[in-house]
């Protein structure tokens, strides 16, 4: 007879390696150029709402660190770095 494990459902808990992780993207994302902020964007699907008169850099910076410090699971995370990670490998090969 196979023994079943409990499945959980529902939120995944926020522990301390994805804490770490979303500090670092923190981190990553201050280090991001205009482009690499426009292509995190456009991968991510979301659309930003610039302020009239403001920065766009600022408010695409904004927003990335704004979804990255709300708090989501481990998934959305990796999500997010995985978008990180490909806008700057375009940037850098737009650039050469």
């Amino acid at each position: 007879m196979n023994e079943f494990k409990d499945i959980k459902f529902g939120p995944e808990e926020i522990t301390e390696d994805t804490e770490n992780e979303r500090k670092n993207l923190l981190l990553t994302a201050k280090g991001l150029s205009m482009e690499e902020l426009r292509n995190v964007q456009a991968k991510l699907g979301y659309s930003v709402e610039l302020k009239e008169g403001g920065n766009e850099e600022n408010d695409l910076r904004d927003f990335l660190e704004g979804i990255i410090s709300k708090d989501n699971t481990a998934t959305e995370l990796a999500r997010i770095k995985n978008a990180v990670a490909l806008a700057k490998k375009e940037t850098k090969k737009e650039k050469e």
